[in-house]
Parts: structure tokens; C-alpha cells; sequence
């Protein structure tokens, strides 16, 4: 599901350039600065970042609610979609923030390595400098008094329409003993 709603979301940029984004990715090429310079293209880019948003937020939470909650694939993609869009507020903080710490402070960064290092010495202080930046993660510290569930995140109230209270689940019958006479 994850390749097929990307897959759309780029095809939809010719819609909005006439096909140009597609050429160049599809392409040999090296791309040009005609290409970066056309307004267009960029329009296609943000575009295509409109449409794919929709399955990156279905796909969010959906691995830990097949993992933690026995949901079934679908169940699971629209659990994560609803629960997503009903915390957008947070989901926008996180989506700005990741672009400043993933795309704008790495490229002042680089910027500020290209002025200062030698141009033969640059890529190897981009290499130590700027990639552990980019790519480090840090653990969460996860309170004691909190249950793992997937369903953390969700308003209380969504979690108990979506994810009843079930009843213990019998044991299976090859461990079920007969009893002794």
C-alpha cells in the first residue's frame, strides 16, 4: 500500500508540470539548473508531498497496531489514518520540526563546511559532521506508570470503540488436561 500511494503521488505531479518531475526522474540524465530553477517542477514536488501524506499518516501506526493489538491489515491502516488526522496539531509540530532538524540546520551546516574547508577536504567533514548529525536518534525515556500499548496515542474514547475488551482467549486444546478420575 505504502508503494502504490507514493507511486500515485508522484505520478500526480503531471498534472501539475506536464510531465517534466517524471522525465528527469525517469531518466539517465544529469539533471540541470533549468530543471531546479523551474517553478513548476517545485510546484510538482510540494504537490506530490500533498498527495502522498495521507499514506505516510495511514502508515504510521499501523505496524504497532498489527503487532500490539491483533488488528488485520485494513483495520489497522484506517485506525492509524483516523488517529493521525484526529492529533494534527501534534502531527504538524513533528512534521516541522523534522524538516528543520533533517533539512534546514544539515544545509546551513553544509553551507557553512563549503566556505570554511578546503574544497578536497569538504566532503570527507561533510561525511563526519553532518551525516551522524542528520541521522542520529534519541531513545525516549518511557515512563514506568504507562502501558506500551499502540493505543497511547489515541483519545480514550477512540480506543474503546476501536479496541473493545475481549474476553481471555481459552487455552488451546492440546494443552486443555482431562481431568483425573
Amino acid at each position: 500500500m505504502l508503494i502504490l500511494g507514493t507511486t500515485l503521488a508522484v505520478l500526480a505531479t503531471a498534472l501539475v508540470d506536464g510531465g517534466v518531475l517524471l522525465d528527469a526522474l525517469t531518466s539517465n540524465a544529469k539533471p540541470d539548473e533549468t530543471l531546479a530553477a523551474n517553478t513548476r517542477v517545485e510546484a510538482a514536488m510540494l504537490f506530490a508531498i500533498i498527495c502522498a501524506l495521507p499514506t505516510l499518516l495511514a502508515m504510521w501506526f499501523a505496524p504497532a497496531l498489527v503487532v500490539f493489538q491483533n488488528c488485520g491489515p485494513w483495520q489497522a491502516v484506517t485506525t492509524s489514518l483516523r488517529a493521525a488526522l484526529a492529533n494534527w496539531q501534534p502531527v504538524a509540530v513533528y512534521g516541522l520540526l523534522l524538516f528543520l532538524f533533517g533539512a534546514v540546520l544539515p544545509g546551513i551546516a553544509i553551507a557553512l563546511i563549503a566556505l570554511l574547508v578546503p574544497p578536497f577536504a569538504a566532503p570527507y567533514v561533510i561525511a563526519l559532521v553532518v551525516v551522524p548529525m542528520s541521522s542520529c536518534s534519541w531513545p525516549r525515556r518511557r515512563s514506568r506508570t504507562t502501558s506500551p500499548t499502540a493505543t497511547s496515542f489515541m483519545p480514550a474514547r477512540v480506543a474503546r470503540r476501536t479496541f473493545p475488551r475481549r474476553a481471555a482467549r481459552p487455552p488451546p486444546a492440546s494443552r486443555i488436561r482431562a481431568p483425573a478420575t
